[in-house]
C-alpha cells in the first residue's frame, strides 16, 4: 500500500511506520524520499504480525523534515495517515557538522549532531596529531563557519578545543598540516626590528614567507648607531643579499642572520688658517682606522690637536672606538713685533717682513706694526689712529678721534705727561666693531690743564 505525507516536503531521513497491530513495536522502515512526498511499503505476514485482528488495520509514519540545506529539521513525535501531526515541545534543531582538513584541502571523517536549538554549547576536540596517508600531521587551527584565525608562524594550541554555542547550525573544521619548518632568525642588532622574531619560528611546509627588517639605521644614542648592511641564509631561505625584505618558499629547516654595523660619529673641524683632509666628518664602524690632516694656509703653520685628542701629531691616525670630536688649530707666521705676514701680504709685501714692518710707508707717522695693531690702512696716510681734537664744554672735556674698526681702543686721561709719578686715567674703552671717527665728554675732567692720548689693540 502506498501512504502520503502530506506535511512537509521531505529531503531525506527515516521514515517510521507503525500499525495498531504491534504498536508500537513495528521495525522502521527507511527510505530516501529525494524529490517525492510519497513512502510506498507492504504490510504483510513477512513481518510477522497478526494482521486479522484489530480490523480495520492503521498506519502512522514517524518522520524528520529538514530544509533543503540540511542545516534545520523538526521532529514530529507522530504523523497519521491523514497528515495530522503531533510535534514535540522543542522540535526545531540545528545541524552541526564536525570534519577535519589535510593541508591539501581534503575534508575526512564529517559528522552530523542534530541539537536543540540554543540550549547547547557544543565542545569539539581534535587530536593534536593525526596520521594522514602515512605522514604524522599536527593540528593548525579552528574554522568555524568560515571564520578562521590563522598565523603567521606554527602556533597551535596546547588543547586544540572549540565551545559553539547553537544559536544556528555551525561546521567545525579542524585544520592539520604537514610537520612544520624550523625558521631560526638571528640579529646583530642591540633592538629587535625583525618578522618574523628573533629565534625559532615554525612555519608551514610549502608557504611563502616574508623576512624583513626595518628600519635599517636605528639610533643608539648620541653619537652611536647601527645600520643594517646585508643578511645571511641557510636551507629555503637564500644565501646572501642586502635587501631588507626577503620572500622565499619554507621546504626545509632554515635559518636567516640580519647583519647590522655598529657605528661611532666622527666629527673633525679646522680653527682659523688651514683645513684638513683625510677621513672627515661621518659615521664609520667600530674599530675603523681613521687618518686626517691638518693643512696650513699660506703664511700660516700647523699648531695642534684639540677636543677628543690633544696631540702636536700631523697627520694623525685614530681607531674608532668611540663617539669623537677634533679641532685643527693653526698659528699664524709672525714677522717682528708679532706682525702677522698674511696682513703684511694683503699689502703687497711678500718678502722682507721684518723690514717692511718696521717702515712708515705712507708717512703718517705710524709705523707698519702699529698700524696693524691699530686696524688702520698701512699705505693710507688719512688711515691713522689719532686724537682729531679736544674742547672744554660745561659738562667736561669732549675728545673726538679716528681709527680702525677692529681694534680695542683706549682713550686715557692724565694732568702731567712728563711725571713720573702720574699714571694714566683710563676715561672710555671702544669695543669693536668701532666706527672710523668716535667721541666721547670726559665729564670728569677737572684742572686747568689735562693731557689724552688714543691707544688701540687687536683682541
Amino acid at each position: 500500500m502506498s501512504y502520503y505525507v502530506t506535511n512537509g516536503c521531505v529531503w531525506r531521513d527515516e521514515w517510521r511506520a507503525y500499525t495498531n497491530a504491534a504498536y508500537p513495536t513495528y521495525s522502521p522502515y527507511s527510505s530516501d524520499c529525494l524529490s517525492s512526498n510519497v513512502v510506498t511499503f507492504n504490510i504483510g505476514t513477512s513481518d510477522g504480525l497478526d494482521h486479522t485482528t484489530n480490523l480495520p488495520e492503521w498506519v502512522s509514519i514517524q518522520m524528520e523534515v529538514q530544509d533543503q540545506a540540511r542545516v534545520t529539521r523538526r521532529v514530529p513525535l507522530w504523523s497519521d495517515f491523514f497528515g495530522n501531526c503531533t510535534w514535540a515541545s522543542n522540535d526545531f534543531e540545528y545541524a552541526f557538522v564536525q570534519q577535519f582538513e589535510d593541508h591539501f584541502g581534503h575534508t575526512f571523517s564529517n559528522t552530523v549532531t542534530w541539537l536543540p536549538v540554543g540550549a547547547v554549547t557544543q565542545t569539539v576536540t581534535a587530536p593534536a596529531d593525526l596520521t594522514i596517508g602515512g605522514t604524522n600531521c599536527s593540528f593548525w587551527h579552528w574554522v568555524v563557519d568560515g571564520r578562521e584565525m590563522r598565523f603567521f608562524t606554527w602556533n597551535p594550541g596546547a588543547n586544540p578545543v572549540e565551545n559553539i554555542m547553537m544559536d544556528t547550525y555551525h561546521v567545525a573544521t579542524a585544520h592539520y598540516f604537514l610537520p612544520p619548518e624550523d625558521l631560526v632568525v638571528s640579529s646583530e642588532a642591540p633592538y629587535e626590528y625583525e618578522l618574523p622574531p628573533r629565534g625559532t619560528n615554525k612555519c608551514l611546509t610549502g608557504t611563502e614567507i616574508i623576512c624583513s627588517v626595518g628600519p635599517t639605521t636605528v639610533s643608539g644614542g648620541p653619537g652611536i648607531r647601527y645600520l643594517y648592511t646585508n643578511w645571511a641564509g641557510t636551507g629555503s631561505v637564500p644565501p646572501a643579499g642586502t635587501d631588507p625584505v626577503v620572500t622565499f618558499t619554507i621546504t626545509n629547516d632554515s635559518s636567516i642572520t640580519w647583519n647590522w654595523q655598529t657605528q661611532y660619529r666622527f666629527s673633525v673641524s679646522a680653527g682659523t688658517g688651514g683645513t684638513v683632509s683625510g677621513d672627515l666628518t661621518g659615521w664609520y664602524p667600530i674599530g675603523a682606522s681613521m687618518t686626517v690632516t691638518g693643512v696650513p694656509n699660506t703664511y700660516y703653520s700647523w699648531l695642534r690637536w684639540t677636543g677628543s685628542v690633544d696631540t702636536a701629531a700631523n697627520p694623525l691616525t685614530l681607531t674608532n672606538d668611540s663617539v669623537m670630536s677634533i679641532w685643527a688649530t693653526f698659528q699664524e707666521d709672525l714677522a717682528t713685533n708679532n706682525t702677522p705676514k698674511w696682513w703684511l701680504a694683503q699689502f703687497g709685501w711678500t718678502t722682507n717682513f721684518d723690514s717692511e714692518a718696521t717702515d712708515d710707508q705712507d708717512g703718517d707717522g705710524m709705523f707698519t706694526w702699529e698700524e696693524y695693531r691699530a686696524d688702520t690702512v698701512p699705505t693710507q696716510n688719512s688711515s691713522v689712529l689719532a686724537i682729531m681734537g679736544i674742547d672744554r664744554t660745561n659738562g667736561g672735556a669732549r675728545v673726538k678721534w679716528k681709527g680702525g674698526a677692529a681694534a680695542r681702543q683706549y682713550v686715557e686721561r692724565r694732568q702731567d705727561p712728563l711725571s713720573t709719578s702720574g699714571l694714566w686715567q683710563a676715561v672710555y674703552t671702544n669695543d669693536p666693531v668701532t666706527p672710523i671717527t668716535n667721541s666721547i665728554t670726559d665729564t670728569n675732567a677737572t684742572g686747568d690743564l689735562l693731557f689724552y692720548r688714543i691707544r688701540a689693540h687687536r683682541p
